[in-house]
Formats: C-alpha cells, sequence, structure tokens
C-alpha cells in the first residue's frame, strides 16, 4: 500500500502518516482485493479472525499507553499470560522487553473504536482508572520515606498512562480524581522536575478555577491543592515575586471560597517564600496567620 502511494506523496511524509492514522493510506486499485486496499480494512479482516474473547482483551488492551505487564493485563484486561502470547502472535501485541508488552499506536487505535463500538469503554476504563489510582496511593508512602527510588522507577515506567488519566479527568472536570492523583504527583516532581510540572499546576489552577468556578467543595480542594503544589514545585527557585503572586492567587481563591483553609494555605505559600527569599520578619507573620 505504502508503495503504490510513493506516486502521489513523499515517502517521509507516508512513513509519518503510517504512525498516526489508520486511514492516511489506501489503494484504488481494483486488482487489489477489498480486504487489502486499506489499513483500516486490514485491521477490519483481523479484528473479525479474532474470537470474541480476544476482542475483548485487545479493546481494553487499548487504554494503555505505556507498556504493561502481565499483572495489570490480567487486572485490567482480564488476559492471560497464554492469551497474551496468541496475540503477539497475530501480531497484535508486541514484545517490549523482557516483562512488558505494548500495542503498534494503528493497533491500539483501531481496538479503541471497537471497544467503544461495541459499548465496553466506560467498565474497561474503570478498571483503569481504578487500577493506578490504587498504584499512586500505593506508592505515596514510599516516595514520602528515605528510600523513595525504587517508587520512583515503577511511576516512571507507566508515567503515560498516569498522563492520560490525568488529562482525562481535566476533560472531565472530575476532581475527585485530581485530588486523589495530585500528591503523588507533586512529590515526584518535587525530587525530579524544575519548574514544569509546577508550571502545569499553576495554569491548570487557573483554568479550574474559570472551568469549574468555587462552588464545588471539591473543585474548592483542588483548585487550592494545585495552587499550593505550584508553589512547592517550584519554591526553590523561582523568584519571590512569582511565588508571592502564587500566593496571593490562592487568597483570592480563599476569599472568594469562604474558606478558611485555603487561607491557611494561602499565608503559608507566602510565609515559606519569605522564609527562603525574603525577610525572616515577614515569614514569621505570614506563618504565624497559616497556624492562627
Amino acid at each position: 500500500l505504502a508503495a503504490a502511494m510513493v506516486r502521489y506523496r513523499q515517502p517521509a511524509l507516508i512513513a509519518a502518516a503510517l504512525g498516526h492514522s489508520l486511514d492516511a493510506v489506501y489503494s484504488e486499485h481494483r486488482d487489489i482485493e477489498a480486504r487489502h486496499r486499506s489499513l483500516r480494512a486490514i485491521f477490519m479482516t483481523s479484528w473479525h479472525l479474532l474470537g470474541a474473547e480476544e476482542q475483548r482483551i485487545l479493546g481494553r488492551l487499548s487504554l494503555f499507553r505505556a507498556p504493561f505487564n502481565a499483572e495489570s493485563a490480567a487486572i485490567i484486561a482480564g488476559a492471560t499470560l497464554a492469551q497474551l502470547h496468541a496475540l503477539m502472535d497475530q501480531s497484535l501485541v508486541q514484545r517490549e522487553g523482557h516483562d512488558y508488552y505494548e500495542l503498534h499506536v494503528l493497533v491500539r487505535e483501531y481496538a479503541a473504536e471497537q471497544l467503544r463500538a461495541g459499548g465496553m469503554y466506560e467498565e474497561a476504563y474503570t478498571a483503569y482508572q481504578v487500577y493506578f489510582l490504587d498504584l499512586l496511593t500505593d506508592s505515596y508512602p514510599a516516595l514520602m520515606g528515605m528510600e523513595p527510588g525504587l517508587a520512583i522507577a515503577k511511576l516512571h515506567e507507566v508515567m503515560e498512562d498516569i498522563r492520560s488519566l490525568w488529562d482525562n479527568a481535566v476533560a472531565q472536570g472530575d476532581a475527585t480524581t485530581l485530588n486523589h492523583v495530585l500528591p503523588s504527583l507533586t512529590r515526584l516532581a518535587l525530587m525530579n522536575d524544575r519548574g514544569g510540572v509546577g508550571i502545569v499546576f499553576e495554569h491548570l489552577a487557573v483554568e479550574l478555577t474559570e472551568q469549574m468556578g468555587v462552588a464545588a467543595c471539591a473543585s474548592v480542594s483542588l483548585i487550592g491543592a494545585l495552587w499550593v503544589s505550584a508553589a512547592q514545585t517550584t519554591l526553590t527557585y523561582a523568584p519571590l515575586e512569582t511565588l508571592l503572586a502564587v500566593g496571593e492567587r490562592l487568597y483570592q481563591l480563599a476569599r472568594r471560597a469562604e474558606s478558611p483553609i485555603l487561607e491557611a494555605q494561602a499565608w503559608w505559600v507566602k510565609g515559606s517564600a519569605h522564609l527562603l527569599k525574603g525577610s525572616s520578619e515577614q515569614a514569621e507573620m505570614y506563618l504565624d496567620r497559616a497556624l492562627a
């Protein structure tokens, strides 16, 4: 198929398209069987050759963004090792390293379409969401401990899935999930990131303030936590004025929401900023207000 299109498109453009869209490569030659005239037709044929259980498993595996292991495939997709290997034999699942598996982006795209078309997405995504929320919750004590290295490495392996979870929660305005994910992401940022995540937290706090308002308790809690995380992850190197501006935004939110907890967090941000970069007297004043 790709070779036939060289006449009309540059090879580099064809190669790029192959990695992004099922509909990018096709042929209109009538001497080619219909089931071989496009990538979508080829995947459709492969899909219909699968049994119902294999289709169900492959659809659920399409939720993964990072390479996955046999344990996570069993929990989220209900796949046995034998079933994973059977899908590998059909070139629908690839091995990544010794203990991990993945789907090619186009296989994932087609399987995800079928998952939604079959009305099974919500149930599958709930299992996916619960698995990674539990992973974050279980990792948090280790992240706060004296030897967080193993927990950091484990979370970095699945960071694409955590980002996917975060992005979906943002798109849905799901404050509960965002509140659940935020502590571990903040801790990771404190240990591994110099500002990138903090800037994301700040931008998201502004976005969610506009999107969700401050009426819902979960929204207030989340937005306040985002501002605090933005301050924490930029505290050691951001200018004093920037940190004080974060504290002021949080204070204004606290006044609008009539939230003493957010107001205390605002004073903590301002006090911590002065403690590191400004006046000790100012720091003491703000921190006393936070504790009041």
